[in-house]
């Protein structure tokens, strides 16, 4: 807490990054444990890193996806939900502070429909290049279709809206 509080934004863009890097390193030994599980089924869904998951990527590939993910989390997700949650603390819904419930469901429906597709999109983009070593920004661009982007979001939002719930409803945003 005593960090947070004297230097915030890069307390939440190393906590971001070091819990991007584990997400991205379990969610891969996941695929991997499922390869084996099944090995005629080798190729994955097209993820925001690869145009493929498989059991033969290299160590170097998954470094590569690993850093991607990492840096778009302390790079680009945490520095802006800062920002984005402060602006929504001052700005959004701060009429309805008798209501709380309330209060975090309206801060929860903008953020839902402003800031989670902007932040997937951006992440189809960020990890493929930086994955590839700063090259195919343009080809990035063109696989993070909004039909890509909306079954992300969608899948997410599973977890993502009622974890947003409790975020606006107990956490205080002004850290």
């Amino acid at each position: 807490q005593r960090v947070l509080h004297a230097a915030p934004l890069p307390t939440k863009c190393c906590t971001t990054a070091v819990l991007f890097s584990a997400g991205d390193a379990l969610a891969h030994s996941s695929v991997l444990e499922d390869a084996r599980a099944s090995p005629a089924t080798t190729a994955r869904t097209p993820g925001p890193a690869t145009t493929a998951r498989t059991p033969g990527q290299g160590r170097d590939e998954a470094l590569r996806r690993n850093l991607a993910f990492s840096s778009y989390g302390g790079l680009f997700g945490a520095p802006t939900q800062h920002y984005f949650f402060n602006f929504m603390e001052r700005n959004v819904a701060v009429g309805l502070a008798a209501s709380p419930g309330l209060q975090a469901f309206t801060r929860v429906a903008v953020h839902s429909a402003t800031y989670a597709p902007i932040s997937v999109f951006a992440m189809f983009v960020w990890c493929p290049v930086v994955a590839a070593g700063g090259g195919g920004v343009s080809e990035a661009i063109s696989n993070a279709t909004p039909e890509r982007v909306a079954r992300t979001w969608a899948a997410g939002s599973v977890f993502w809206i009622p974890t947003m719930m409790s975020i606006y409803r107990w956490v205080p945003l002004s850290h």
